[in-house]
């Protein structure tokens, strides 16, 4: 009998422990944390300047939480406009381009993520564009010239022979950064003695330049000495002049704006007959 009653305690004991009592020691599982909401996290994008590129390669808009992959896109705030199309911003969040058009761009900012339904988020920007330099022609006073002799100063450039494995080995003149770098070079057996073949002087003319507006420009002239001409892509004035005097002319630039923006300068230059004469004008 005694036997019998422990058995029935035990027994009662085990059911106790089944039915959640006290006695019972379990693990219960914590609850995944909810995703962490979507927000966007950049700072505010940089100031730019018309005709240049914007934050060099483009300034990326980020966000976090929600679910990734994020969809970007903005709109005018009231009462402003989008710097597009020469400013973008796209799906993926970078703001890219060259503004041409100075000013204050307020934009509303909204970023979409991948859940379903997607939530969305937008925030307020404003982008400053400063504008361009004011259009100016920025080079100094062109040199004289000589009759006979190519126009603007000159240069000496090196050259030697190197070895070419282009359409069969030969041996090609290649220009050298200055003579002791030609000097550094094997002889060229068969053509020059010394390393270096040859030096020639070269005349670089004379090169217009112009700061703002919209690059690129177009450069004209009128009036200048015979045998002289400026490049219209260029500004630069080259050739050789046929006829002494004194020339007084005129260069224009335009730049690519719709209309083309205008400027013009005048300039005088002498051409001697002779070296001589030409030394002696300078000294003057």
């Amino acid at each position: 009998m005694k036997y019998l009653l422990v058995s029935l305690w035990l027994f009662g004991l085990s059911l106790l422990q089944g039915c959640g009592g006290e006695i019972v020691s379990s693990t219960t599982a914590t609850p995944p944390s909810p995703p962490a909401s979507l927000a966007i996290t950049s700072s505010t994008p940089p100031s730019g300047t018309a005709g240049a590129a914007y934050a060099g390669s483009g300034f990326l808009l980020t966000a976090s939480g929600g679910a990734a992959p994020y969809q970007w896109k903005w709109v005018p705030a009231l009462g402003s406009s989008l710097p597009e199309p020469d400013l973008h911003l796209s799906p993926s969040g970078l703001i890219s381009g060259t503004p041409q058009v100075g000013g204050t761009y307020d934009v509303i900012v909204t970023v979409t993520d991948a859940s379903s339904p997607a939530a969305q988020v937008s925030t307020n920007y404003s982008i400053a564009i400063a504008g361009p330099p004011t259009f100016a022609i920025t080079s100094g006073t062109p040199p004289n010239g000589t009759v006979g002799v190519d126009y603007g100063p000159m240069t000496t450039e090196y050259l030697s022979c190197v070895w070419s494995p282009v359409l069969g080995w030969h041996l090609v003149c290649t220009q050298c950064p200055s003579y002791a770098s030609c000097a550094s070079l094997p002889p060229c057996r068969g053509i020059s003695p010394t390393p270096c073949l040859l030096t020639k002087q070269i005349f670089l003319g004379f090169t217009f330049t112009a700061v703002g507006g919209v690059p690129p420009y177009t450069w004209s002239g009128s009036g200048l000495p015979a045998g002289l001409d400026v490049d219209p892509s260029s500004g630069q004035i080259t050739g050789t002049p046929t006829t002494a005097g004194s020339y007084s002319f005129t260069i224009t630039v335009s730049d690519a704006a719709s209309p083309p923006a205008q400027l013009s300068a005048t300039y005088i230059i002498d051409i001697a007959t002779s070296s001589t004469e030409a030394s002696l004008r300078k000294s003057q």
